[in-house]
């Protein structure tokens, strides 16, 4: 009987040899049906190769390496961690975060239902012949967020031992830039507590003399990130460039398609006006966004966006991150280094970042880490205090703004709790005196928090390759 192994290539099953078509090749009624399955493919570039979604044999395990405290996987080698608990574990068994979140009945989101695994452990779908059965189950897999390494968190997301979780990021962080053939890193660091785990956890994965941090300015946020970067690079002892994309932003025309988005609701601004887009309080209903401008006397005005003028406003903003991101990956094709990202759970999750922008990377090292887990870990790696501490922003926008005020509509502390117990199953009532809300309030909250990953589902979706 013929399976798929390795994401797809053919090979001996458990009954014994292969049987199919010479040459490795999967049987031709599989090829041609493939096209039609891939449109159920819900993955992204990010999404983890299926044949990494357990322990098998062969899996890469990072070893002693021969004198100089090296360690290696295969040929390569990586510096070592000067943690001694550091030790050689597979990176199918690590365990470095809260794990997916749980499937509900049905077979969850973008996946079918009554499936089975096989001899060899592999998801096969009912009603289906093995082999095409199990290319549907590869094609179906959820995105990234839902394709890990580890196990689920039995408890509350605020009871995290950062200092036993740090070395099995660090160790995967090295063993993914390694199966990559990558050098080094590049980080984008925003001056934020995210981008600084991340930027330090690729320090210690590679060598802070093969990370490079990325200061990356623009006229509406300032320069107070980049000398927040700066501190950083220099706390962790990287290398740095800064390199302002203002004027890269200005030849776009992302400043002038700004301005007329916001004049179709403001006729009388001007680009040197603050402004900031704000969205309502959840409450069950559908989520209304506004926009609000400083005049040069201080008042400020706010009026609700209709949806056209909303999604001209975005998709102008939205440049920022992606030239953000065209320099990253430049100065990676460089060096010859990987794209660190700096996302956690609740912007993965929940699809706060932009397609082709931000969202964009090599390796995500804290993708699995709530927000408040990501603090701990900042503290325990002994970041500069106005980083370690600072409070999430969008930077963005020209006014002071929250993510909280923007996009997720609870505070991080609260938010964490929230997506946690509703991937958990927890009840409401249940979950009511631990976030400091009324259960009808947090069954709002579950019911905005599935909406969202169904309206972000196509944030994480890989590209769709029609039949010719």
């Amino acid at each position: 009987m013929a399976v798929l192994r390795d994401g797809g290539r053919p090979g001996p099953g458990p009954a014994g040899p292969q049987t199919g078509p010479r040459r490795g090749r999967p049987p031709a009624g599989l090829v041609r049906g493939l096209p039609a399955l891939l449109r159920h493919r819900t993955g992204d570039r990010h999404r983890q190769h299926p044949s990494r979604c357990g322990t098998r044999p062969g899996s890469p395990v990072l070893r002693r390496a021969r004198g100089g405290g090296q360690r290696s996987a295969g040929p390569g080698r990586a510096r070592a961690a000067s943690r001694p608990d550091d030790a050689a574990v597979p990176l199918s068994a690590q365990r470095v975060g809260p794990g997916p979140l749980r499937r509900r009945r049905g077979g969850g989101r973008g996946g079918p239902g009554g499936g089975h695994a096989d001899e060899a452990g592999r998801r096969v779908v009912d009603g289906l012949s093995p082999d095409r059965g199990r290319a549907v189950a590869l094609c179906r897999a959820r995105p990234d967020r839902s394709v890990s390494h580890t196990a689920p968190t039995e408890g509350d997301p605020r009871d995290f031992d950062a200092a036993a979780r740090l070395p099995g990021l660090v160790q995967g962080t090295a063993q993914a830039i390694r199966e990559l053939g990558r050098r080094g890193a590049v980080v984008a660091v925003s001056g934020g507590v995210d981008s600084g785990v991340a930027a330090a956890i690729a320090a210690r994965a590679v060598g802070p003399e093969r990370v490079l941090l990325l200061r990356l300015p623009e006229r509406d946020v300032g320069s107070a990130s980049s000398d927040l970067g700066l501190q950083l690079a220099r706390a962790l002892g990287t290398p740095t460039e800064e390199e302002a994309i203002t004027g890269a932003l200005e030849a776009l025309g992302c400043y002038r398609r700004r301005d007329e988005a916001i004049r179709t609701i403001f006729p009388d601004y001007e680009s040197s006006w603050p402004h900031k887009l704000v969205r309502s309080p959840p409450t069950g209903g559908i989520i209304v966004f506004s926009l609000v401008v400083r005049r040069p006397d201080g008042t400020e005005d706010t009026r609700r966006m209709p949806p056209n003028a909303y999604r001209a406003l975005l998709a102008a903003t939205n440049m920022k991150q992606r030239v953000r991101k065209l320099l990253e990956y430049s100065w990676a094709d460089r060096l010859g280094y990987a794209v660190i990202g700096t996302p956690n759970l609740l912007e993965f999750d929940q699809g706060f970042f932009v397609k082709g922008g931000d969202g964009l990377a090599d390796v995500k090292p804290i993708a699995r880490l709530y927000k408040s887990q990501v603090y701990e870990l900042a503290r325990e790696l002994g970041l500069p205090e106005q980083i370690a501490t600072r409070h999430p922003t969008t930077e963005t926008f020209s006014l002071p703004q929250t993510q909280e005020e923007f996009f997720f509509g609870y505070p991080y502390d609260r938010m964490d709790v929230l997506v946690w117990g509703q991937g958990e199953g927890v009840p409401p009532a249940e979950l009511s005196p631990r976030v400091g809300m009324a259960a009808a309030e947090i069954e709002v909250a579950y019911a905005e928090i599935e909406r969202r990953r169904v309206a972000t589902r196509y944030l994480h979706a890989a590209a769709m390759v029609p039949e010719p």
